[in-house]
């Protein structure tokens, strides 16, 4: 990849740098890696605006190698069918939220990090469906959120914050 990105999502694993990896570019278009090779790179209709939230959603399917990404509850055109079709991501990974790894919990880029806040950060080993991101993209209060990720899911995953990063309450929706 050639230019700036900023990732949000890096899952490295010992075989495998890029396992799983989401970024944006600095035209706004938004990326999905699996096993190394760039998968999915769309445009969104709405524009990301600077200091407002955006519910950014990628899918991907192994069974059936279709690849979606969503933002603010809307799909985007782009998305791809014949991805990845039949892989699997590796076990014994690490997940690095707002930098690229270039190895296992290292060989970081500060050109490549995320300046900037996430929250409600999930993964699911199922696909969710256009109701369900809709859904998610609604910040709904906390009450009445009922669809969590199975295997990273935001308010019970521990994270730990490394280089000034701050853990702060999710108060996005509130």
């Amino acid at each position: 990849m050639i230019g700036t990105y900023l990732h949000m999502f890096s899952y490295a694993t010992a075989k495998q740098d890029n396992e799983l990896l989401t970024c944006i570019d600095e035209q706004g278009t938004l990326h999905l890696n699996v096993h190394g090779s760039p998968q999915l790179q769309v445009q969104c209709p709405n524009q990301i605006h600077i200091g407002k939230w955006h519910h950014v959603c990628h899918t991907w399917s192994s069974w059936e190698g279709e690849a979606t990404i969503a933002m603010d509850g809307f799909h985007c055109k782009g998305n791809a069918t014949g991805i990845a079709v039949g892989a699997t991501l590796s076990q014994g990974g690490l997940v690095v939220l707002g930098q690229d790894q270039d190895s296992v919990g290292g060989k970081f880029d500060a050109e490549q990090s995320l300046e900037g806040e996430l929250s409600e950060l999930n993964l699911w080993n199922t696909v969710l469906n256009h109701e369900q991101i809709k859904y998610l993209s609604k910040c709904a209060h906390p009450s009445e959120r009922h669809i969590h990720g199975n295997i990273i899911q935001w308010d019970k995953t521990q994270f730990k914050a490394y280089d000034g990063v701050v853990l702060s309450p999710n108060e996005i929706c509130a």
